[in-house]
């Protein structure tokens, strides 16, 4: 299993030159000993399309440019690799390793294991197991402080059966089931750069120690998968992120799709410096997701009125706020009591009629009508358009279809003036924004067809 990482290549979205960044990309599957694998070779060799679309400068075991990965490194070839990137990253932005193949931990290190490791017949050959392999720490600090930020991916947890049989683990298992040697201790300590500077460190790891990573079915494993699906969208949307806020979203999104195996990541980085995409790529924020039940409480707390307590209860009964609404009607409107008995009295004489009151139930739709449309006026000046249409589409149902009408006609105005403003400013980026939001709001108006119209040149 491995770090598969396609980028959408050749769909235009990112048009890297080679800089200054640096990476190895090492494949270990062809095991002569051991159980072999079938993916490092087909995860690597992704993973180095990736980071060449990127702009990275791949180097081989000799140091020398390359197209592809490294693949079934020996012992020697692999310390050689690693000395190798070493070299390259003197002076560059970027050194990014990634390894994919057998790994272990004995409670104290991590190893990466090379194809050449013996096969392992007792427990007493453990010693010679760690001795033909790379111990991790070694190689984090031989490529660490060379480049301004280091980037090291390992997907190395998966089941040795050899390892397990020796030890009396299970086979087989997940987190907690067996398995003390499988997956990577963190690498710990302090990154020093050259003269003693300070400089920035990610390390991505697929799974915590003591868990067993998934090889997975396909052509990648389930973390590859994912990891790919986030990197197409952010290069295809040209969004670009930090680094390490990269690593740690798919890092939790993970979570949901593998029981027993959470990847993990260790930084040590300068934030607001290193980011996913290279060179001068506009960084445009994600918009978080509309929490539309949040958005309904907020305008009830605003309100304050036991109505409007009660309307977000009515809207919303299965929200998160409702024993909050509950307790604030609660506490203005106590709980009705019995009353007691009282003596009985004379009947007094009829007095004339008089008006009644306002109907309660009309002044409840009221008061559930106006906390609908404050939730979309709310919703529509933080940008949330979709949202807000819901909120608007939900306010109807508390008829006075007037005042619902008149204030989408408010908002469908305010949108237009500030659509015919930008245009005759001569600034139609900001134009088409506002007439695509325009267009969420209140698609079947006259005045969105007609800035539409206006701005594909029809008229």
């Amino acid at each position: 299993m491995g770090l598969g990482v396609w980028l959408g290549l050749g769909c235009g979205a990112v048009a890297a030159d080679e800089g200054n960044r640096v990476a190895l990309v090492i494949g270990n599957g062809g095991y002569t000993a051991l159980k072999p694998l079938p993916n490092p070779k087909n995860d690597a060799a992704a993973v180095a399309r990736a980071l060449k679309g990127l702009g990275y400068r791949l180097v081989d075991r000799d140091g020398k440019p390359t197209e592809g990965p490294e693949v079934d490194l020996d012992q020697r070839n692999l310390i050689k690799a690693v000395n190798a990137l070493a070299q390259a990253a003197q002076g560059q932005e970027i050194a990014f390793l990634y390894y994919a193949g057998h790994g272990f931990q004995d409670g104290v290190n991590s190893y990466l294991v090379p194809v050449d490791a013996p096969k392992l017949e007792s427990v007493d050959e453990l010693d010679l197991l760690k001795g033909r392999s790379v111990a991790l720490d070694k190689v984090i600090r031989q490529v660490d402080g060379k480049a301004q930020m280091s980037v090291a991916v390992f997907d190395a947890c998966r089941e040795i059966p050899e390892l397990d049989v020796v030890t009396g683990a299970r086979r087989g298992g997940l987190a907690g089931d067996g398995g003390e040697y499988r997956g990577l201790i963190p690498v710990r300590g302090g990154i020093r750069g050259e003269g003693g500077t300070t400089t920035s460190r990610l390390i991505a790891y697929a799974g915590a120690a003591g868990q067993l990573v998934k090889d997975g079915e396909g052509e990648h494993s389930p973390y590859t998968e994912l990891l790919l699906d986030q990197l197409e969208a952010a290069v295809k949307s040209n969004r670009n992120v930090e680094l390490t806020d990269f690593f740690q979203q798919v890092a939790w999104n993970f979570k949901d799709r593998q029981k027993g195996q959470q990847p993990l990541v260790e930084v040590a980085a300068k934030p607001g410096v290193f980011y996913l995409l290279p060179g001068p790529v506009a960084i445009v924020p994600v918009a978080p997701a509309t929490d539309y039940d949040l958005e309904l409480w907020k305008s009830a707390e605003r309100c304050g009125t036991p109505a409007c307590f009660q309307a977000y209860v009515d809207v919303n009964p299965q929200g998160r706020f409702v024993r909050l609404a509950k307790a604030q009607i609660d506490k203005v409107i106590p709980p009705a009591k019995p009353a007691a008995p009282v003596a009985p009295v004379a009947p007094v004489a009829p007095v004339a009629p008089v008006a009644p009151p306002p109907d309660a139930d009309d002044a409840a739709r009221q008061k559930r009508l106006d906390l609908q449309l404050a939730a979309a006026k709310g919703l529509l000046d933080a940008g949330k358009i979709a949202a807000a249409r819901r909120a608007l589409d939900d306010a109807k149902a508390w008829d006075r279809q007037d005042k619902v009408e008149a204030f989408r006609r408010e908002r469908t105005l305010n949108l237009q003036a500030a659509a015919l403003t930008f245009l005759d400013q001569g600034k139609r980026d900001l134009a088409r924004r506002v007439v695509d939001d325009l267009g969420q709001w209140d698609p079947q108006a006259p005045e969105y067809r007609a800035l539409r119209d206006r701005l594909a040149g029809r008229r």
